[in-house]
């Protein structure tokens, strides 16, 4: 690894890490680093940081990080390093997506409508990169 990714990473790290920390205690609920050595892990406070708030912060860095590199996938497929996927419609195919399912199937579960959301956005991508290898560059 080159010596500069090597002090981006020493340097950007540690404050992700702080931030995710106090995401844990960020909420409606009262699940202060007080109110958890005050009731122990077995009382109310830690039951909402095992199974709402540790979820939720991990689910963020997991979806940060899968964007970040479906963005770098992109880049490298489409050879341009200022492209992203809301600029070549993927959001948009989703959104569709997701209209034409509230219109044609609104008593679908959340899992279809998020599986057809996903199919139209890989549509809408693919379509674009079709139409990208047809135009010169």
């Amino acid at each position: 690894m080159p010596r500069t990714l090597t002090a981006l990473l020493a340097l950007t790290l540690p404050p992700v890490a702080v931030l995710a920390l106090l995401s844990l205690f960020v909420g409606v609920g009262d699940a202060s680093p007080a109110t958890l050595f005050s009731q122990g892990w077995y009382g109310p406070a830690a039951h909402l940081l095992l199974t709402s708030r540790l979820p939720r912060t991990l689910a963020l860095i997991l979806a940060g990080a899968g964007m970040a590199v479906a963005g770098l996938i992109l880049q490298m497929l489409v050879r341009n390093r200022f492209v992203e996927p809301s600029t070549v419609g993927t959001t948009e195919s989703a959104s569709l997506g997701i209209l034409l399912v509230m219109l044609l199937a609104p008593d679908m579960p959340m899992v279809g409508r998020m599986l057809v959301a996903a199919g139209f956005a890989v549509a809408g991508t693919l379509l674009f990169l079709a139409i990208l290898r047809r135009v010169p560059l």
